[in-house]
Protein backbone atom coordinates (compact mmCIF):
# COMPACT_ATOMS: atom_id res chain seq x y z
CA UNK A 1 0.00 0.00 0.00
CA UNK A 2 1.56 3.32 -1.01
CA UNK A 3 1.04 6.85 0.25
CA UNK A 4 -0.99 9.08 -2.10
CA UNK A 5 1.06 11.87 -3.63
CA UNK A 6 0.52 15.56 -3.00
CA UNK A 7 -0.59 16.00 -6.59
CA UNK A 8 -3.14 13.29 -6.07
CA UNK A 9 -4.55 15.05 -3.04
CA UNK A 10 -5.03 18.33 -4.87
CA UNK A 11 -6.95 16.99 -7.83
CA UNK A 12 -10.36 18.72 -8.07
CA UNK A 13 -9.94 19.88 -4.46
CA UNK A 14 -11.06 16.39 -3.46
CA UNK A 15 -9.04 15.31 -0.47
CA UNK A 16 -7.56 11.86 -0.30
CA UNK A 17 -5.66 11.77 2.98
CA UNK A 18 -4.54 9.44 5.71
CA UNK A 19 -6.12 9.52 9.14
CA UNK A 20 -4.72 7.53 12.08
CA UNK A 21 -6.95 4.74 13.32
CA UNK A 22 -4.88 4.44 16.51
CA UNK A 23 -2.16 6.89 17.43
CA UNK A 24 1.12 5.68 18.82
CA UNK A 25 1.14 8.68 21.16
CA UNK A 26 -1.75 7.18 23.03
CA UNK A 27 0.62 4.53 24.34
CA UNK A 28 3.76 6.63 24.80
CA UNK A 29 5.12 6.67 28.30
CA UNK A 30 2.74 3.99 29.57
CA UNK A 31 4.41 2.18 32.48
CA UNK A 32 2.31 -0.91 31.80
CA UNK A 33 3.49 -0.93 28.20
CA UNK A 34 7.08 -0.56 29.30
CA UNK A 35 6.66 -3.53 31.63
CA UNK A 36 5.07 -5.57 28.87
CA UNK A 37 8.06 -4.84 26.67
CA UNK A 38 10.56 -5.80 29.33
CA UNK A 39 9.81 -9.49 29.00
CA UNK A 40 7.57 -9.87 32.02
CA UNK A 41 4.90 -12.51 31.28
CA UNK A 42 3.11 -12.55 34.62
CA UNK A 43 0.30 -10.33 35.91
CA UNK A 44 -1.75 -7.87 33.90
CA UNK A 45 -0.25 -5.58 31.29
CA UNK A 46 -1.17 -3.74 28.11
CA UNK A 47 0.27 -4.02 24.63
CA UNK A 48 -0.20 -1.60 21.76
CA UNK A 49 -1.72 -2.80 18.51
CA UNK A 50 -0.07 -1.99 15.19
CA UNK A 51 -1.07 1.39 13.86
CA UNK A 52 -3.70 1.36 11.12
CA UNK A 53 -4.26 4.22 8.71
CA UNK A 54 -7.74 4.93 7.37
CA UNK A 55 -8.34 6.17 3.87
CA UNK A 56 -10.36 9.36 3.57
CA UNK A 57 -12.21 10.62 0.50
CA UNK A 58 -13.63 14.12 0.83
CA UNK A 59 -15.15 16.98 -1.09
CA UNK A 60 -17.08 19.99 0.20
CA UNK A 61 -20.21 17.86 0.67
CA UNK A 62 -19.07 14.52 2.10
CA UNK A 63 -16.26 13.02 4.14
CA UNK A 64 -15.89 9.28 3.61
CA UNK A 65 -13.69 7.23 5.94
CA UNK A 66 -12.69 3.73 4.79
CA UNK A 67 -11.15 1.28 7.27
CA UNK A 68 -8.52 -0.90 5.59
CA UNK A 69 -8.78 -3.87 7.97
CA UNK A 70 -12.47 -4.75 7.46
CA UNK A 71 -13.23 -2.43 4.49
CA UNK A 72 -16.23 -0.83 6.21
CA UNK A 73 -16.85 2.88 5.77
CA UNK A 74 -18.72 5.77 7.28
CA UNK A 75 -19.94 9.00 5.70
CA UNK A 76 -20.35 12.44 7.21
CA UNK A 77 -22.82 14.83 5.59
CA UNK A 78 -20.75 17.99 6.04
CA UNK A 79 -23.63 20.45 5.59
CA UNK A 80 -25.64 18.88 8.44
CA UNK A 81 -22.81 17.22 10.42
CA UNK A 82 -24.86 14.03 10.37
CA UNK A 83 -22.83 10.80 10.38
CA UNK A 84 -23.90 7.64 8.58
CA UNK A 85 -22.19 4.58 10.03
CA UNK A 86 -21.38 1.11 8.74
CA UNK A 87 -23.11 -2.12 9.72
CA UNK A 88 -22.96 -2.44 13.54
CA UNK A 89 -23.80 -6.13 13.75
CA UNK A 90 -20.94 -7.97 12.11
CA UNK A 91 -18.52 -5.11 11.41
CA UNK A 92 -18.24 -6.37 7.85
CA UNK A 93 -18.24 -4.56 4.52
CA UNK A 94 -19.89 -7.45 2.70
CA UNK A 95 -19.79 -11.15 1.89
CA UNK A 96 -19.80 -13.66 -0.94
CA UNK A 97 -22.26 -16.56 -0.96
CA UNK A 98 -21.02 -19.79 -2.56
CA UNK A 99 -22.86 -22.98 -3.50
CA UNK A 100 -21.11 -26.35 -3.60
CA UNK A 101 -21.66 -29.16 -6.06
CA UNK A 102 -23.54 -31.13 -3.41
CA UNK A 103 -25.84 -28.24 -2.59
CA UNK A 104 -24.04 -27.03 0.51
CA UNK A 105 -23.56 -23.31 1.09
CA UNK A 106 -20.51 -21.34 2.19
CA UNK A 107 -20.23 -17.65 3.03
CA UNK A 108 -16.97 -15.70 3.14
CA UNK A 109 -16.58 -12.19 4.49
CA UNK A 110 -14.87 -9.56 2.36
CA UNK A 111 -12.89 -8.53 5.40
CA UNK A 112 -11.56 -12.10 5.67
CA UNK A 113 -9.40 -11.67 2.56
CA UNK A 114 -5.82 -12.36 3.62
CA UNK A 115 -4.56 -10.22 0.76
CA UNK A 116 -5.99 -6.71 0.46
CA UNK A 117 -4.47 -4.36 -2.06
CA UNK A 118 -5.84 -0.83 -1.71
CA UNK A 119 -4.83 1.83 -4.18
CA UNK A 120 -5.92 5.35 -5.06
CA UNK A 121 -7.75 5.97 -8.33
CA UNK A 122 -7.06 9.51 -9.51
CA UNK A 123 -9.46 11.12 -11.96
CA UNK A 124 -8.66 10.32 -15.54
CA UNK A 125 -9.11 12.59 -18.50
CA UNK A 126 -12.69 13.85 -18.64
CA UNK A 127 -13.59 12.33 -15.27
CA UNK A 128 -15.00 14.34 -12.39
CA UNK A 129 -14.37 11.86 -9.59
CA UNK A 130 -11.64 10.13 -7.59
CA UNK A 131 -11.78 6.82 -5.82
CA UNK A 132 -10.24 3.78 -4.21
CA UNK A 133 -9.81 0.27 -5.57
CA UNK A 134 -9.71 -2.88 -3.44
CA UNK A 135 -8.08 -6.03 -4.79
CA UNK A 136 -9.16 -8.91 -2.53
CA UNK A 137 -7.93 -12.50 -2.63
CA UNK A 138 -7.06 -15.52 -0.47
CA UNK A 139 -10.38 -15.49 1.35
CA UNK A 140 -10.34 -17.39 4.63
CA UNK A 141 -13.47 -19.39 5.38
CA UNK A 142 -14.95 -20.75 8.57
CA UNK A 143 -14.21 -24.24 7.31
CA UNK A 144 -10.58 -23.87 8.29
CA UNK A 145 -7.92 -25.91 6.48
CA UNK A 146 -9.56 -28.28 4.00
CA UNK A 147 -8.68 -30.06 0.79
CA UNK A 148 -7.31 -27.66 -1.81
CA UNK A 149 -10.20 -28.28 -4.18
CA UNK A 150 -12.76 -27.60 -1.41
CA UNK A 151 -11.35 -24.32 -0.10
CA UNK A 152 -11.98 -20.94 -1.77
CA UNK A 153 -8.62 -19.45 -0.70
CA UNK A 154 -6.67 -19.98 -3.91
CA UNK A 155 -9.58 -19.72 -6.32
CA UNK A 156 -11.56 -16.59 -5.46
CA UNK A 157 -10.66 -12.93 -6.03
CA UNK A 158 -12.61 -9.71 -6.25
CA UNK A 159 -11.98 -6.13 -7.37
CA UNK A 160 -14.14 -3.40 -5.81
CA UNK A 161 -14.18 0.34 -6.39
CA UNK A 162 -15.55 3.32 -4.45
CA UNK A 163 -15.89 6.62 -6.30
CA UNK A 164 -16.59 10.10 -4.90
CA UNK A 165 -17.85 12.81 -7.26
CA UNK A 166 -15.87 16.04 -7.63
CA UNK A 167 -18.47 18.51 -6.44
CA UNK A 168 -21.61 16.51 -5.68
CA UNK A 169 -22.71 14.60 -2.56
CA UNK A 170 -22.49 11.39 -4.56
CA UNK A 171 -20.75 8.13 -3.65
CA UNK A 172 -20.71 5.09 -5.97
CA UNK A 173 -19.95 1.44 -5.23
CA UNK A 174 -18.77 -0.66 -8.17
CA UNK A 175 -17.97 -4.37 -8.37
CA UNK A 176 -15.42 -4.31 -11.15
CA UNK A 177 -14.21 -7.90 -11.38
CA UNK A 178 -14.87 -11.35 -9.95
CA UNK A 179 -12.70 -14.38 -10.61
CA UNK A 180 -13.54 -17.87 -9.42
CA UNK A 181 -11.48 -20.83 -10.64
CA UNK A 182 -12.91 -23.37 -8.18
CA UNK A 183 -14.38 -26.48 -9.72
CA UNK A 184 -16.39 -27.14 -6.59
CA UNK A 185 -17.77 -23.78 -5.49
CA UNK A 186 -19.97 -21.51 -7.59
CA UNK A 187 -20.68 -17.89 -6.72
CA UNK A 188 -24.37 -17.21 -6.05
CA UNK A 189 -24.55 -13.73 -4.55
CA UNK A 190 -22.38 -10.82 -3.48
CA UNK A 191 -23.65 -8.55 -0.72
CA UNK A 192 -21.79 -5.24 -0.97
CA UNK A 193 -22.08 -2.84 0.67
CA UNK A 194 -23.64 -4.87 3.51
CA UNK A 195 -26.27 -3.08 5.62
CA UNK A 196 -24.63 0.32 5.09
CA UNK A 197 -25.94 3.49 6.77
CA UNK A 198 -28.58 1.85 9.02
CA UNK A 199 -31.22 3.74 10.98
CA UNK A 200 -31.27 2.57 14.59
CA UNK A 201 -34.67 1.93 16.09
CA UNK A 202 -35.66 4.49 18.74
CA UNK A 203 -32.12 5.91 18.98
CA UNK A 204 -32.34 7.63 15.57
CA UNK A 205 -35.13 9.82 14.33
CA UNK A 206 -35.71 8.68 10.77
CA UNK A 207 -36.99 6.02 8.39
CA UNK A 208 -36.15 3.81 5.41
CA UNK A 209 -37.98 3.95 2.07
CA UNK A 210 -38.50 1.18 -0.50
CA UNK A 211 -40.61 1.55 -3.70
CA UNK A 212 -42.17 -1.91 -3.80
CA UNK A 213 -45.69 -1.89 -5.33
CA UNK A 214 -47.42 1.02 -3.56
CA UNK A 215 -44.16 1.69 -1.73
CA UNK A 216 -43.58 1.82 2.00
CA UNK A 217 -41.84 3.85 4.68
CA UNK A 218 -40.57 2.21 7.88
CA UNK A 219 -40.11 4.72 10.73
CA UNK A 220 -37.60 4.21 13.52
CA UNK A 221 -40.01 5.59 16.12
CA UNK A 222 -43.74 5.45 16.70
CA UNK A 223 -45.11 8.95 17.14
CA UNK A 224 -44.63 10.60 20.49
CA UNK A 225 -44.22 7.25 22.26
CA UNK A 226 -40.87 6.84 20.57
CA UNK A 227 -40.43 3.14 21.21
CA UNK A 228 -41.16 -0.39 20.01
CA UNK A 229 -41.76 -2.96 22.73
CA UNK A 230 -40.02 -6.30 22.33
CA UNK A 231 -42.39 -8.84 20.73
CA UNK A 232 -45.32 -6.46 21.21
CA UNK A 233 -45.19 -4.33 18.09
CA UNK A 234 -47.26 -1.19 17.82
CA UNK A 235 -47.32 -1.60 14.02
CA UNK A 236 -47.26 -5.30 13.24
CA UNK A 237 -47.11 -4.77 9.50
CA UNK A 238 -43.82 -2.85 9.59
CA UNK A 239 -41.91 -3.84 12.73
CA UNK A 240 -39.75 -6.89 13.14
CA UNK A 241 -39.31 -7.83 9.46
CA UNK A 242 -36.17 -9.24 7.82
CA UNK A 243 -36.39 -10.51 4.25
CA UNK A 244 -34.90 -10.48 0.77
CA UNK A 245 -37.04 -8.94 -1.98
CA UNK A 246 -36.28 -10.33 -5.43
CA UNK A 247 -37.51 -7.23 -7.21
CA UNK A 248 -38.66 -3.68 -6.74
CA UNK A 249 -41.08 -1.50 -8.64
CA UNK A 250 -38.26 0.98 -9.20
CA UNK A 251 -34.53 0.31 -8.73
CA UNK A 252 -33.86 2.58 -5.77
CA UNK A 253 -34.22 2.86 -2.02
CA UNK A 254 -33.39 5.45 0.59
CA UNK A 255 -33.18 6.45 4.22
CA UNK A 256 -33.47 9.54 6.38
CA UNK A 257 -31.73 10.16 9.69
CA UNK A 258 -31.99 13.44 11.52
CA UNK A 259 -31.46 16.31 9.07
CA UNK A 260 -29.79 14.15 6.40
CA UNK A 261 -31.02 11.60 3.88
CA UNK A 262 -29.77 9.58 0.93
CA UNK A 263 -31.20 7.82 -2.09
CA UNK A 264 -29.43 4.81 -3.59
CA UNK A 265 -30.05 4.20 -7.29
CA UNK A 266 -29.15 0.75 -8.58
CA UNK A 267 -27.67 1.51 -12.00
CA UNK A 268 -27.35 -2.18 -12.94
CA UNK A 269 -30.73 -3.53 -11.89
CA UNK A 270 -31.13 -6.63 -14.06
CA UNK A 271 -29.67 -9.16 -11.59
CA UNK A 272 -30.18 -7.64 -8.17
CA UNK A 273 -32.30 -8.38 -5.12
CA UNK A 274 -32.71 -6.28 -2.01
CA UNK A 275 -32.04 -7.15 1.60
CA UNK A 276 -34.39 -5.36 3.94
CA UNK A 277 -34.51 -5.13 7.73
CA UNK A 278 -37.39 -3.23 9.35
CA UNK A 279 -36.76 -2.54 13.04
CA UNK A 280 -35.45 -6.05 13.63
CA UNK A 281 -32.62 -7.79 15.45
CA UNK A 282 -32.01 -10.51 12.86
CA UNK A 283 -30.81 -10.79 9.31
CA UNK A 284 -32.84 -12.28 6.43
CA UNK A 285 -33.01 -16.06 6.58
CA UNK A 286 -32.81 -16.25 10.36
CA UNK A 287 -35.72 -17.39 12.49
CA UNK A 288 -37.65 -14.80 14.44
CA UNK A 289 -37.68 -14.89 18.22
CA UNK A 290 -40.43 -17.24 19.47
CA UNK A 291 -43.54 -15.89 21.25
CA UNK A 292 -42.01 -16.87 24.59
CA UNK A 293 -39.32 -14.24 23.99
CA UNK A 294 -36.74 -16.89 24.91
CA UNK A 295 -34.34 -17.35 21.97
CA UNK A 296 -34.35 -20.86 20.55
CA UNK A 297 -31.31 -22.70 19.21
CA UNK A 298 -31.89 -21.37 15.70
CA UNK A 299 -32.59 -17.81 16.78
CA UNK A 300 -29.82 -15.26 16.31
CA UNK A 301 -30.39 -11.88 17.87
CA UNK A 302 -28.18 -8.87 17.19
CA UNK A 303 -28.00 -5.45 18.77
CA UNK A 304 -28.97 -2.75 18.23
CA UNK A 305 -32.37 -3.06 16.56
CA UNK A 306 -32.18 -1.32 13.20
CA UNK A 307 -33.63 -0.72 9.73
CA UNK A 308 -31.59 -0.96 6.52
CA UNK A 309 -31.76 -1.78 2.80
CA UNK A 310 -28.84 -3.02 0.68
CA UNK A 311 -28.21 -4.83 -2.64
CA UNK A 312 -27.83 -8.58 -3.19
CA UNK A 313 -25.94 -8.86 -6.49
CA UNK A 314 -26.99 -12.12 -8.17
CA UNK A 315 -24.34 -13.94 -10.17
CA UNK A 316 -24.86 -14.78 -13.84
CA UNK A 317 -24.18 -18.51 -14.28
CA UNK A 318 -21.72 -18.37 -11.40
CA UNK A 319 -19.89 -15.32 -12.79
CA UNK A 320 -20.14 -11.59 -12.26
CA UNK A 321 -21.20 -11.20 -15.89
CA UNK A 322 -20.77 -7.42 -15.92
CA UNK A 323 -19.77 -4.68 -13.45
CA UNK A 324 -22.40 -3.79 -10.84
CA UNK A 325 -23.01 -0.23 -9.64
CA UNK A 326 -24.98 1.33 -6.78
CA UNK A 327 -24.92 5.13 -6.54
CA UNK A 328 -25.69 6.87 -3.22
CA UNK A 329 -26.71 10.52 -3.40
CA UNK A 330 -26.91 12.31 -0.05
CA UNK A 331 -29.56 14.99 0.33
CA UNK A 332 -29.22 17.36 3.30
CA UNK A 333 -32.56 18.25 4.88
CA UNK A 334 -34.32 16.06 2.33
CA UNK A 335 -36.79 13.20 2.63
CA UNK A 336 -38.77 10.75 0.53
CA UNK A 337 -40.09 13.51 -1.76
CA UNK A 338 -36.55 14.53 -2.67
CA UNK A 339 -35.64 10.86 -3.16
CA UNK A 340 -38.47 10.46 -5.68
CA UNK A 341 -37.47 13.65 -7.51
CA UNK A 342 -33.85 12.48 -7.73
CA UNK A 343 -34.90 9.16 -9.24
CA UNK A 344 -37.30 10.90 -11.65
CA UNK A 345 -34.44 13.08 -12.89
CA UNK A 346 -32.28 9.96 -13.31
CA UNK A 347 -35.06 8.21 -15.29
CA UNK A 348 -35.47 11.28 -17.50
CA UNK A 349 -31.76 11.33 -18.27
CA UNK A 350 -31.83 7.62 -19.18
CA UNK A 351 -34.90 8.06 -21.39
CA UNK A 352 -37.08 5.68 -19.39
CA UNK A 353 -39.39 8.31 -17.91
CA UNK A 354 -42.91 8.42 -19.38
CA UNK A 355 -45.33 11.17 -18.33
CA UNK A 356 -48.99 10.57 -17.56
CA UNK A 357 -49.93 12.59 -20.63
CA UNK A 358 -47.79 10.32 -22.80
CA UNK A 359 -49.43 7.24 -21.28
CA UNK A 360 -52.91 8.65 -21.95
CA UNK A 361 -51.93 9.46 -25.54
CA UNK A 362 -50.82 5.84 -26.01
CA UNK A 363 -53.85 4.41 -24.20
CA UNK A 364 -56.83 6.75 -23.60
CA UNK A 365 -58.27 4.31 -21.02
CA UNK A 366 -55.53 5.44 -18.62
CA UNK A 367 -57.35 8.79 -18.22
CA UNK A 368 -60.11 6.97 -16.32
CA UNK A 369 -57.67 6.27 -13.49
CA UNK A 370 -57.45 9.96 -12.59
CA UNK A 371 -59.61 10.49 -9.51
CA UNK A 372 -60.72 6.85 -9.41
CA UNK A 373 -60.84 5.17 -5.96
CA UNK A 374 -58.41 2.32 -5.36
CA UNK A 375 -59.66 -1.00 -3.91
CA UNK A 376 -58.04 -4.33 -3.09
CA UNK A 377 -60.23 -7.42 -2.66
CA UNK A 378 -58.51 -10.35 -0.98
CA UNK A 379 -59.66 -13.57 -2.66
CA UNK A 380 -57.53 -16.38 -1.24
CA UNK A 381 -55.27 -16.29 1.83
CA UNK A 382 -53.96 -19.25 3.75
CA UNK A 383 -51.53 -17.89 6.31
CA UNK A 384 -49.71 -20.24 8.71
CA UNK A 385 -49.90 -19.61 12.43
CA UNK A 386 -46.18 -19.18 12.78
CA UNK A 387 -44.21 -16.49 14.63
CA UNK A 388 -42.12 -15.90 11.50
CA UNK A 389 -45.29 -14.55 9.86
CA UNK A 390 -46.53 -12.67 12.89
CA UNK A 391 -47.58 -9.66 10.84
CA UNK A 392 -50.15 -11.80 9.01
CA UNK A 393 -50.96 -14.35 11.71
CA UNK A 394 -51.07 -12.30 14.89
CA UNK A 395 -54.09 -11.60 17.10
CA UNK A 396 -55.06 -8.53 15.07
CA UNK A 397 -55.60 -10.71 12.01
CA UNK A 398 -57.57 -13.56 13.63
CA UNK A 399 -60.05 -14.85 11.06
CA UNK A 400 -57.69 -13.89 8.25
CA UNK A 401 -55.77 -17.17 8.22
CA UNK A 402 -58.16 -18.98 5.89
CA UNK A 403 -59.86 -16.29 3.85
CA UNK A 404 -62.04 -17.38 0.95
CA UNK A 405 -63.75 -14.89 -1.33
CA UNK A 406 -65.35 -16.35 -4.44
CA UNK A 407 -65.33 -14.56 -7.75
CA UNK A 408 -69.11 -14.43 -7.50
CA UNK A 409 -68.76 -12.45 -4.29
CA UNK A 410 -66.25 -10.15 -5.99
CA UNK A 411 -68.85 -9.50 -8.69
CA UNK A 412 -71.46 -8.61 -6.05
CA UNK A 413 -69.02 -6.18 -4.44
CA UNK A 414 -68.32 -4.47 -7.75
CA UNK A 415 -72.03 -4.22 -8.61
CA UNK A 416 -72.76 -2.79 -5.17
CA UNK A 417 -70.09 -0.13 -5.70
CA UNK A 418 -71.64 0.87 -9.02
CA UNK A 419 -75.39 0.46 -8.44
CA UNK A 420 -75.75 1.48 -4.79
CA UNK A 421 -72.76 3.68 -4.05
CA UNK A 422 -72.59 5.45 -7.41
CA UNK A 423 -68.93 4.62 -8.12
CA UNK A 424 -68.67 4.85 -11.91
CA UNK A 425 -64.98 3.93 -12.16
CA UNK A 426 -62.39 2.41 -9.88
CA UNK A 427 -59.06 0.62 -9.79
CA UNK A 428 -59.74 -2.83 -8.30
CA UNK A 429 -57.02 -5.33 -7.49
CA UNK A 430 -57.96 -8.96 -6.90
CA UNK A 431 -55.26 -10.32 -4.60
CA UNK A 432 -54.56 -12.61 -1.68
CA UNK A 433 -51.98 -15.21 -2.63
CA UNK A 434 -49.09 -13.10 -3.83
CA UNK A 435 -46.81 -13.56 -0.83
CA UNK A 436 -44.98 -16.46 -2.51
CA UNK A 437 -46.21 -15.88 -6.04
CA UNK A 438 -49.52 -16.63 -7.68
CA UNK A 439 -48.76 -20.34 -7.85
CA UNK A 440 -48.36 -20.74 -4.09
CA UNK A 441 -50.46 -20.69 -0.93
CA UNK A 442 -53.65 -21.57 -2.78
CA UNK A 443 -56.09 -24.14 -1.32
CA UNK A 444 -54.94 -26.76 -3.83
CA UNK A 445 -51.35 -26.30 -2.62
CA UNK A 446 -52.37 -26.75 0.99
CA UNK A 447 -54.43 -29.90 0.42
CA UNK A 448 -51.37 -32.11 0.30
Amino acid sequence: MSMPTLAMRSIFSVLLVWAPWTTAAAWAGSPDLEQAGSGRAEGISRAGRPQLDDWVLANRHLRVVVRPDNLTLSVEDLSTRQSWDSDPWENSAGRIHLRGKKGESLTVSLGAAAQKKIEALPAGEGQDRVGLQFGLSKFRSRLGPVREDRGPEEHLSLVLQIWLAKDRPELSFRIEQLHNSSRYWEVETIEWPLRPFPVRTVDDDGYIVFPQEQGFIVPSRFGEAGYFRYLNWVWERIAGQALVLDSSSMPWFGAKKGPSSFVCIIETADDVAYGLIANDVRAPGQDAAPPSAVPAAGTALFAPRLSAVWPYWRAVKGELGYPRVARYTFQPRGGYVEMCKTYRKYAQQRGTFVTLKEKIAANPEVAKLIGAPNFEIQVVANRPRDPRYLSLAGPVFDGYHHLRTSFGQVEKIVRDLKDNLGVDRASIRIAGFGRKGYDNERPIDQAS
